[in-house]
């Protein structure tokens, strides 16, 4: 394990530090409706907008909303279709339920010269997805980038006390990219840990809740004590405040802010971010 933590950290040392920006995330499953007001399910042209307004205000990342309407596989596929043919760096969902589908898109990645990467969530707690590591060793040989994160909820699925559930969380991430650098053939590996607040009334994540952002806070301290962020210095306090007043996640573990909608994506929220 020390032996590729120190090679995931040499590659991540040699990774080209970025300035800070806002990612998109989250693929919502439903959207506010500008013209009527009404929450409603996400269609291709919603997606189409939606992506093209998120690169209009220079963000990055994947689908903001996840079109319905279409059979499973190709509402995978379509997603990241729209989201490159309408932007300049925003992607798919990331979201797969075959391994066929992920050879889809890493063609039509490969058609257009774009970059294509992998994925890998661990089950909390302290397991790894079997479909998951599968697509991973169908794709040893092309040598992609793969990376492993997880999504522990505290008193759910680790610990009620946030310690816990972050020792929890980085045992879970390190284990899974010992796996996956252990049986790549040159690809580059990384990970992030993270750590989800749960409402055990609702049986939910909190996003945008005091708990959020003190989880946020520690896993970029644990990001770099392990070598894997190269974050510049922000105003913490003015962006704090900005992420609890608009329910958005606070400064991740990377060099960017990732704006998670929750389960409704709203545009207006969106454009006062």
């Amino acid at each position: 394990m020390e032996r590729c933590l120190r090679e995931i950290q040499e590659s991540q040392s040699a990774t080209k530090e970025e300035e800070f920006q806002l990612s998109t995330t989250g693929y919502a499953s439903k959207i506010l409706d500008l013209d009527t007001g009404e929450i409603r399910e996400p269609h291709s042209q919603d997606l189409i907008e939606m992506t093209k307004l998120a690169d209009a205000l220079g963000m990055r990342g994947c689908a903001p909303i996840f079109p319905k309407g279409l059979p499973e596989e190709l509402a995978e596929i379509t997603t990241y279709k729209l989201c490159w043919q309408n932007s300049r760096d925003i992607g798919g969902a990331g979201i797969f339920s075959s391994v066929k589908v992920v050879e889809y898109i890493y063609e039509m990645a490969q058609a257009i010269g774009r970059p294509f990467g992998f994925g890998m969530h661990m089950i909390s707690p302290l397991k790894c997805d079997p479909f998951l590591l599968e697509i991973a060793v169908h794709f040893l040989d092309r040598k992609i980038n793969m990376r492993v994160g997880n999504m522990p909820m505290i008193g759910a699925t680790s610990p009620i006390f946030l310690t816990g559930s972050l020792v929890q969380s980085v045992a879970e991430v390190l284990a899974g990219a010992t796996l996956l650098k252990l049986i790549s053939r040159g690809g580059k590996v990384s990970f992030g840990p993270f750590v989800h607040s749960f409402d055990m009334k609702y049986s939910n994540i909190v996003y945008g809740s005091p708990e959020y952002v003190l989880i946020n806070l520690a896993i970029r301290q644990i990001a770099q004590f392990y070598g894997t962020s190269s974050v510049r210095r922000i105003n913490k306090h003015t962006w704090l405040k900005r992420c609890l007043l608009e329910n958005q996640s606070a400064p991740s573990s990377g060099n960017c802010i990732s704006l998670h909608p929750g389960s409704i994506w709203q545009p207006l929220q969106v454009c006062s971010t």
